[in-house]
């Protein structure tokens, strides 16, 4: 006999309660609202969560989605879009366009486990949200331009676009040449990376590009050591031999020209490659950075963005797109076959506010 359980004046089967218990541990309120964890699936070779949500102060219709893990930045979960081109759209910003909400990302890793696995994990996403209407609204909220916050400081970083300066046709004198110096702030930064000595070893020049970078934010920008809290963390295995162990945090930062407060997040992690040990080690790196006041949307995403360039940049280089590797950066694909990944976090572990972050844990 179907056993039946009284709850609260309401009566449940067993097998709606065991759901309803189940879709409370695997539910977090952010803001205005609820995210609910349904199935994890493998596809592409990526792992992935299909998920709902819906909001707790209105009667709107549930959204339902899902993410991805990228390989390419160490595990960290982007919101799934897949592009007409055949692989996954990033957005309007390559790096926080489609960035999952920090909290989440941490509620996703810790049920992840627990998640029942399904096929076609892609398949069932995307027609359940073509039936519920939805199928173009995460795509135009990554590529939406008003979600980005307006700062002069960090306006003139995002000219230096992410990921160029790794890629093998290079040219730093272009590079550089190509930035505009129109306005004061501009012409700081270009000032700056025009003392780089352009016969060095690419490796020489990418450091000292992100030194002056680095040197710029610290010039126009404060950071308050002891607003830093721990939120998470989360070991990504590419292999059996490679693994990426990260703790992440968030710290407050303020543009002491404007005024505008960001929420800073950034992960300490251990890179391990039992192959290729030579760059085994701590490391730092910022993950993202949204205005102080962001608040989540339906989607997991943040309502504003910054376009900072290579400031916020991944750890973690496409091996075709990247002119570095001597060999030992090399990384295997979680999927198997030939190395397509490299590994380029000791460029950007010591990017402000992460270098007076170390100092002061080591005074600790």
């Amino acid at each position: 006999m179907e056993q039946i359980i009284k709850n609260i004046g309401t009566v449940y089967d067993h097998n709606d309660l065991i759901n309803q218990i189940t879709n409370q541990i695997n539910s977090i309120i952010i803001d205005d609202y609820k995210f609910t964890l349904l199935n994890k699936g493998m596809a592409n070779n990526r792992e992935h969560v299909l998920l709902e949500s819906i909001n707790i102060k209105s009667n709107d219709k549930k959204s339902i989605f899902a993410y991805y893990r990228s390989n390419s930045e160490g595990g960290y979960w982007r919101a799934c879009v897949w592009g007409w081109y055949g692989a996954y759209d990033k957005g309007i910003n390559y790096v926080t366009s489609s960035f999952i909400n920090i909290e989440l990302q941490n509620f996703i890793n810790q049920q992840y486990n627990s998640l029942s696995n399904i096929e076609n994990i892609l398949h069932n996403c995307y027609l359940k949200t073509l039936l519920n209407n939805k199928a173009d609204e995460l795509m135009d909220q990554i590529y939406n331009e008003d979600r980005i916050q307006q700062d002069l400081i960090i306006d003139v970083i995002s000219d230096c676009k992410a990921g160029e300066c790794f890629r093998s046709d290079f040219d730093i004198k272009k590079y550089i040449n190509g930035l505009s110096d129109k306005w004061a702030y501009e012409k700081e930064l270009k000032g700056l990376l025009q003392q780089i000595d352009t016969e060095q070893s690419l490796n020489e020049i990418i450091k000292k590009m992100y030194e002056n970078i680095s040197k710029f934010m610290e010039d126009y920008f404060t950071c308050d050591l002891d607003t830093i809290s721990y939120i998470g963390k989360y070991i990504f295995k590419y292999t059996s031999d490679i693994q990426i162990s990260n703790e992440f945090y968030k710290v407050n930062i303020e543009n002491r020209k404007h005024q505008t407060k960001y929420t800073l997040f950034y992960s300490k992690y251990e890179y391990e490659n039992k192959k290729r040990p030579k760059f085994n080690g701590t490391y730092y790196c910022i993950v993202n950075m949204v205005p102080t006041d962001s608040q989540i949307t339906k989607y997991g995403l943040y309502d504003k963005i910054v376009s900072a360039g290579v400031y916020i940049y991944k750890i973690i280089e496409y091996k075709q797109q990247c002119n570095i590797d001597d060999g030992d950066r090399h990384i295997e694909s979680p999927s198997g076959g030939d190395a397509c990944y490299t590994f380029i976090g000791d460029f950007i572990t010591n990017l402000w506010p992460l270098n007076i972050i170390q100092l002061s844990e080591n005074k600790k």
